[in-house]
């Protein structure tokens, strides 16, 4: 029980403290940017907040209440799938451009785009993994029966995943950010959409096919090993991306006083 407890706290820790930790560094390295990187971070965040908890949970709860989508999922699981996840990823990136394009006027930096980022990736992991977490833990610690249903291996393994989610996102906004500043905002939505269903959509697929639904071609543990191995291919690629931006995103102004 109390492995599982520190299982569940560390997905918690890396779900908040991660993101905060990181958007600090990136708040005491900016010290002429603080004020519009911290605008960055919370209008991230806000983002975030909203997409995850009001119109992805909120609004598939109520699809499955009052329409036949649970069918619809239970026939047709991969295409559903692949539905939310490019619903998802439209509705995360049109609020992004609008921030970046009519907030900042295409004068966002670096610093305030990594912010943005973090912003965003700390509400998805919150309102994904970090507050079930906390709440299933302190059930448990309420309730010394209780039991859980997912595999301490695996819930380890979510920290990890969030790690990686956290570099994804982050390297996505900033690219967009790229994008939409050089007047390329058509270019940069699509291939911001396309990573962001990549990165949704691909781990489901291939645990599906780990399943008897779908006749089981190999086993959870190949399927947890495949998904990891792309996430960590794309956190790479991540890191690349935000390594080359760092010196092509400038912003001339300064919000703080020399």
């Amino acid at each position: 029980m109390m492995i599982n407890i520190i299982a569940l706290g560390l997905i918690a820790a890396v779900s908040i403290l991660v993101p905060l930790a990181a958007a600090l560094v990136v708040f005491i390295k900016s010290p002429y940017e603080r004020k519009g990187a911290l605008i960055s971070f919370f209008a991230g965040g806000c983002i975030g907040m909203v997409f995850e908890w009001f119109i992805k949970e909120q609004g598939l709860k109520w699809l499955f209440n009052h329409t036949g989508l649970q069918g619809f999922v239970n026939g047709h699981y991969l295409i559903y799938i692949l539905c939310v996840s490019a619903a998802g990823a439209l509705l995360a990136i049109i609020p992004e451009y609008l921030v970046i394009a009519y907030g900042y006027k295409r004068q966002m930096s670096f610093a305030k785009a990594v912010m943005m980022g973090l912003g965003f990736a700390m509400a998805e992991a919150v309102a994904l993994a970090g507050y079930r977490s906390m709440a299933i833990m302190v059930e448990m610690l309420k309730n010394a029966d209780a039991e859980l249903q997912t595999d301490t291996k695996e819930l380890f393994l979510s920290s990890f995943e969030r790690c990686l989610m956290l570099v994804i996102n982050v390297a996505i906004v900033a690219a967009l950010v790229f994008f939409v500043e050089n007047k390329m905002p058509v270019r940069g939505c699509i291939i911001a959409m396309i990573c962001i269903v990549m990165a949704s959509f691909v781990p489901g697929f291939l645990i599906a096919f780990s399943t008897t639904d779908y006749l089981q071609i190999y086993t959870r543990d190949t399927a947890l090993w495949l998904v990891y191995i792309v996430l960590s291919v794309m956190a790479f690629c991540g890191i690349v991306t935000l390594n080359g931006l760092k010196y092509s995103l400038k912003d001339k102004r300064t919000d703080a006083v020399r």
